[in-house]
């Protein structure tokens, strides 16, 4: 049951489209974090009504975040997902009547710390959640602690709970993070093209799996295989 798209607010069902389906704990990569990924899957069956997951870009949050989301999905839990970075700019409205969800899970809330009216959505969201017993999980770039909050009540609360802090993966883990992804889209990527792709790139998830898209549209139109001159031609390397 795919229960982020009941949500009555028009943009929250635009947003909840941005659920990346295929994240699993399974497919997670990153052995320094495989632990606090297991927590984190402990967490969503054991009552934990807050867990903030934390880790400098591409240490896998964001993945974690949509697994958790998939895996309560799976569950016939109703689950409401936002990544803050693609809302633009922010709206209290957004967080009105989420506590008829099961579980939110939010990405990126480092957007709304340092200013006063977002802190007080965030703050007001937090107590509704808790007070109905529903789980909220978010993910930021470092530990609550060396974050800059204007309510501190708001950093208070966000201490409370479950605090897990990821490491940013090596770039072998990258390099096969970007080869499952291949093969989750039904392409075959050779280790010396993948390689020249990790070299050619700035190596961060996002900017990989994004010209994984690229040729994979580009492999699909051409019905190419995905060499190292293809992908030069492709990406214009």
């Amino acid at each position: 049951m795919k229960s982020t798209v009941q949500a009555g607010n028009p943009q929250q069902l635009t947003l909840s489209v941005k659920l990346r389906q295929d994240a699993s704990f399974e497919n997670f990569l990153g052995a320094a974090n495989k632990k606090n990924s297991e927590i984190l899957k402990h967490a969503l069956n054991s009552g934990e009504l807050f867990v903030y997951l934390c880790g400098e870009q591409s240490s896998g949050k964001t993945h974690l975040l949509n697994a958790s989301c998939n895996a309560l999905e799976a569950q016939n839990k109703r689950v409401m997902f936002f990544s803050l970075k693609d809302i633009g700019a922010f709206d209290k409205q957004l967080f009105d009547g989420l506590e008829s969800f099961d579980a939110v899970m939010l990405d990126d809330i480092d957007l709304l710390f340092d200013d006063a009216d977002s802190e007080e959505a965030l703050f007001d969201l937090y107590n509704r959640l808790r007070s109905n017993g529903k789980m909220l999980t978010v993910t930021a770039s470092k530990p609550i602690a060396n974050q800059t909050l204007a309510l501190a009540d708001l950093k208070s609360r966000l201490s409370a709970g479950l605090l897990l802090q990821l490491f940013r993966l090596t770039d072998e883990e990258k390099e096969e993070a970007l080869k499952s992804k291949a093969k989750d889209k039904g392409l075959w990527l050779g280790d010396d093209t993948a390689a020249y792709i990790m070299k050619r790139s700035d190596r961060s998830l996002d900017e990989l799996f994004g010209l994984l898209d690229q040729l994979d549209d580009a492999s699909l139109s051409a019905q190419r295989r995905l060499t190292i001159p293809f992908v030069k031609s492709v990406l214009g390397w």
